[in-house]
């Protein structure tokens, strides 16, 4: 193990308070498409072995089929078909982030919207944080959301454009408790604002947001565009005060450009990266230091294109920017789940994975070794965008992108080790931004708060009428 990293200390900041009166909204983004960061090439090592191939993972309309002890029941699913805003959902991707929580309430956020509910998510209603959260350049877009027991509160964050004149980047942080938010969502959260200069970089843009939590802080991510990614973290004591005091690292290494935090976590928190076809790197925040630790971890060996593909019955590549990456890490016990996207195998590969592919390794923390490795893949269809959460019972839930020459792009959710996902709606178009297909960038499962030993899930479908619809699914075993 070794140390190459500290967390510096910023400035303090201080909470904000939403606006008395709702404000006029920002025009919506209707038809645009999210910005992507430049790729970074996996290397092609000589030799290693690839692991043993999986059994196909197959995608079912219906929860079921019982027997087996594998069948899935959708014990709450809502979609939101007829928003009061549709004007905001017209974003390419949509970036599904979201979490129950006690008092039957359920948020989401989409690229550019926030969705609640009262009724532990029987109905939702869509909101537009322009006009009610303090102004800041352009709309909120790549928006994260999670709750955070420690706080009983909801953590959200949100990426804003770069200022005039400085042209720095901007990023948020609202919290608001459980029990305000019963009684409103608008009036009492409470916001910090960030800029790219806050953390040493002048003139930079920020991008691909993410969030999650350990015993003791409140961990944030984002790129500053061009350097690498950043950790940020925040004392959950502190955030209780109204002020933040935030601790960061220098940017990280290119690999981690795509990489996100792991959930469900201790007192460490990780993120992982792919560094070549036979090896990941994970690096290890701790709650008790001031310093990182990086750590190389073997795996099978899978293909080492950079660009996925997949077509849908259209002929359009719905994968257009998908780029294999780490897209999941999930914390239990002594263990790390890691699941990262992976293209297809070339002509003469054993064995043989003939479309983009999910990888998922079971990596023990004390030995930094692979424990277990398996696969989501299918001959008829490709997936991507691979999200895990592990409920009370010990099952591992995950959700996934599914498309292909018969399907259009999906969500589907399911339990590892079934090999079966599961949706309710079908697509029959893939969404086009600005001339670009787009899918993802991100689904959302997590252990349900509501049910402990069901999975909160947070996903979406196309219709060419009706554009992207997300909806909420609670899941589980019977």
């Amino acid at each position: 193990m070794k140390i190459v990293m500290k967390f510096r200390t910023g400035k303090t900041k201080r909470a904000k308070s939403v606006s008395r009166k709702l404000k006029k909204p920002l025009p919506y983004l209707k038809g645009e498409v999210e910005q992507w960061d430049k790729r970074v090439k996996i290397r092609k090592t000589k030799g290693g072995h690839a692991p043993p191939q999986s059994p196909p993972t197959k995608i079912e309309g219906l929860t079921g089929p019982g027997g087996d002890n594998r069948e899935i029941v959708f014990a709450t699913y809502t979609p939101l078909k007829t928003p009061k805003n549709p004007g905001l959902f017209g974003l390419a991707p949509p970036d599904m982030s979201g979490a129950d929580s006690p008092l039957k309430l359920v948020l989401y956020t989409g690229n550019t919207y926030l969705a609640a509910s009262k009724n532990a998510g029987a109905s939702f209603t869509d909101l537009d944080s322009s006009t009610f959260l303090p102004t800041l350049p352009g709309r909120a877009v790549d928006q994260v959301i999670t709750y955070v027991p420690a706080l009983r509160s909801y953590a959200w964050m949100m990426q804003h454009k770069q200022s005039s004149g400085t042209n720095d980047g901007n990023f948020r942080l609202a919290i608001a408790g459980v029990e305000d938010l019963k009684n409103d969502f608008i009036k009492h959260w409470k916001v910090f604002d960030f800029t790219s200069s806050d953390f040493g970089f002048k003139g930079r843009a920020t991008d691909r947001q993410d969030i999650s939590f350990t015993d003791k802080f409140l961990y944030l991510t984002t790129n500053i565009v061009g350097k690498g990614r950043i950790i940020i973290r925040i004392d959950l004591t502190e955030l209780q005060t109204g002020k933040a005091t935030p601790q960061y690292t220098s940017p990280l290494d290119n690999i981690f450009n795509f990489s996100d935090l792991s959930q469900q976590n201790g007192p460490n928190i990780y993120m992982a990266a792919i560094v070549k076809d036979t090896q990941l790197k994970v690096l290890a925040c701790h709650d008790s230091t001031t310093t990182t630790d990086f750590h190389n971890v073997t795996v099978g060996k899978f293909p080492n294109e950079t660009d996925l593909v997949s077509k849908d019955p259209d002929g359009v590549d719905w994968l257009t920017l998908g780029v294999a990456n780490v897209s999941g890490v999930l914390r239990n016990g002594d263990d790390l789940w890691i699941a990262w996207d992976a293209a297809a195998s070339k002509p003469g590969d054993q064995p043989f994975y003939p479309n983009a592919h999910v990888r998922i390794a079971q990596v023990n923390t004390s030995t930094w070794k692979a424990v277990s490795e398996m696969q989501v893949w299918n001959p008829d269809y490709a997936f991507a965008y691979a999200t895990l959460a592990m409920n009370a019972a010990g099952d591992l839930g995950y959700g996934v992108a599914v498309g292909g020459k018969s399907d259009y792009p999906n969500a589907c959710f399911g339990i590892l080790g079934d090999f079966v996902v599961y949706y309710r709606d079908t697509s029959d178009t893939t969404a086009i931004g600005d001339g670009v297909a787009r899918w993802g960038d991100y689904i959302t499962v997590r252990s349900s708060r509501l049910n402990e030993g069901k999975f909160a899930a947070f996903g979406y479908f196309t219709k060419k009428t009706g554009g992207q619809i997300p909806y909420f699914l609670q899941y589980g075993r019977p």
